[in-house]
């Protein structure tokens, strides 16, 4: 699947997800659902769009040093743990961390499963 159709699955399901927990649209809303529906470990460019202005540049160094260390470090193949619930509980767990917010952390869990389901590749770890 492309990212055209990763970026309208996530949108649907979180249009959907908005019937039921509804939230105000933001530039951090927009950018959890496209992290999540893309590329599920762009920590850097998360950190950038929502940590407060005098935080994003030292959240963004951090965050891209943390996926330079996972991807040398584990190595992953795409599909692997990066496609897995695991990684959903780690992302969701990562965009609260970072922005505080239980309703980004949700989305961003949608967008990212929504992921999961578009490539069909749905494991426990």
């Amino acid at each position: 699947m492309n990212a055209f159709w990763h970026v309208a699955v996530a949108l649907l399901c979180c249009g959907a997800l908005s019937l039921v927990f509804p939230v105000a649209l933001s530039p951090q809303l927009a950018a959890v659902i496209l992290l999540g529906a893309l590329a599920p470990f762009c920590a850097a460019a998360l950190a950038y769009l929502t940590l407060p202005e005098q935080s994003r540049i030292l959240g963004a160094i951090i965050a891209a040093i943390a996926v330079i260390l996972f991807v040398l470090l584990l190595k992953p193949r795409h599909r692997g743990v990066t496609h897995s619930l695991l990684a959903l509980l780690v992302f969701s767990a990562v965009v609260f961390a970072l922005t505080r917010s239980q309703p980004l952390a949700i989305y961003g869990g949608a967008a990212f499963l929504s992921h999961l389901i578009a490539d069909a590749e749905l494991k426990l770890a």
